[in-house]
């Protein structure tokens, strides 16, 4: 009589918090965070693959994650900015926001300026260096409530959030 051994896991599939495509890269790949705290990388060359995980904690969840030319940034309820190392597979850089949890992330076109949705209603705007996050101004919404989106006209020549009080800001 043969025998057959089978070994089950539990699989316990974690919540897609956030998703960001890098503009122009080949293979197209695509970034996600994970409620688990998770980054991971997809490339499409015939077929969409997985071809890494960035280990992170569940207190380093992202809420938002993104592209600037090959660097993959995130942030989320911690209030600190993560770069990504892809090569090492581990953090390489991280900023504290000053703003309590970040909700949402942009980069202004044709600049090197990051724009942050925080926790406590305000955007804040930063100048991106080779290794490093530069503060350059804030915006308070005046009214209460956290900024939830934050996004950029494709010229760039304005900013635009939204908050928790249902009002979208015009910067």
């Amino acid at each position: 009589m043969e025998v057959h051994r089978v070994r089950f896991f539990q699989y316990n599939p974690s919540a897609i918090q956030c998703l960001a495509f890098q503009e122009g890269s080949s293979p197209l790949r695509l970034a996600l965070s994970r409620e688990n705290g998770n980054v991971e990388i997809w490339e499409q060359d015939q077929a969409w693959a997985q071809t890494m995980v960035l280990y992170a904690s569940k207190e380093e969840c992202a809420e938002s994650i993104l592209w600037y030319q090959d660097r993959l940034l995130s942030a989320g309820l911690s209030g600190i900015l993560v770069q990504w190392n892809l090569a090492r597979q581990c953090s390489e850089m991280e900023v504290n926001l000053c703003g309590g949890a970040v909700w949402d992330m942009a980069i202004r076109p044709n600049a090197e300026q990051l724009a942050v949705a925080c926790e406590d209603g305000c955007v804040r705007l930063f100048d991106i260096e080779p290794n490093t996050v530069v503060y350059k101004k804030s915006y308070s919404n005046q009214g209460g409530g956290r900024c939830l989106a934050i996004a950029f006209h494709p010229e760039g020549n304005h900013m635009l959030s939204g908050g928790s009080d249902s009002i979208i800001r015009i910067w």
